[in-house]
């Protein structure tokens, strides 16, 4: 098996790694591509706040250690950071997805109190397809708990939108379901914008207790 290497996300690779998530997202992700994401689009509206939660530090990168190659991305932010505030571009059509993960998230903040230094969520992850399977994704979640915990950190939290992934952090790495949003009821503005999809049929909430 291909070997890599889990090093701190830095400034040197930003840009590429920018390159990656928004690429993955924007054709990959099922709530974009329900939008229609168009790729320039969206990377216009993505790159404020990528930028903006790269500056903590915390975001991890995995490379080849041969070649250097960018294998995979995990961008992070404290839980309670306040949103990036400014105006961004296309902002009327992807702040559907927003929308739906701030829902969620008031769902899960019904049991659970938390102040700025007790929860890191999981922002964006992302592995290019000539990567996937190799064990990336889960050594990536599983270096960021490390991390976490040593800051101080209670707790991380996911907001899965496939069946890969709800597979993986719920059933593998064991995290436990704490909110949940049924793709075909979420409603935004008389609309269901989401109401086409039916794999996987729910957005869930995941939280890993450090």
């Amino acid at each position: 098996m291909e070997k890599f290497e889990i090093h701190n996300l830095d400034e040197s690779r930003a840009e590429q790694a920018f390159a990656l998530a928004s690429l993955n997202f924007a054709t990959q992700s099922v709530l974009h591509k329900t939008l229609g994401a168009d790729l320039e689009e969206y990377r216009a509206y993505l790159r404020p706040t990528f930028f903006d939660d790269l500056g903590n530090g915390l975001s991890l990168m995995a490379t080849n250690p041969d070649s250097g190659e960018l294998m995979g991305v995990l961008v992070v932010r404290d839980f309670r950071k306040q949103r990036f505030a400014g105006d961004l571009p296309y902002q009327d059509k992807y702040d559907q997805i927003s929308a739906l993960f701030e829902e969620l998230e008031a769902i899960y903040l019904q049991t659970r109190q938390l102040a700025p230094g007790d929860a890191l969520l999981v922002d964006m992850a992302a592995v290019p397809s000539a990567h996937t399977g190799k064990g990336i994704y889960q050594a990536l979640r599983a270096e960021i708990s490390i991390r976490a915990k040593s800051l101080g950190y209670k707790y991380i939290i996911g907001e899965l939108t496939s069946s890969a992934t709800q597979t993986v952090v719920l059933e593998k790495l064991g995290h436990r379901k704490c909110a949940e949003i049924a793709f075909a009821e979420f409603t935004l503005k008389g609309t269901r914008p989401f109401a086409s999809i039916t794999d996987p049929k729910t957005v869930i909430l995941a939280e890993e207790r450090l």
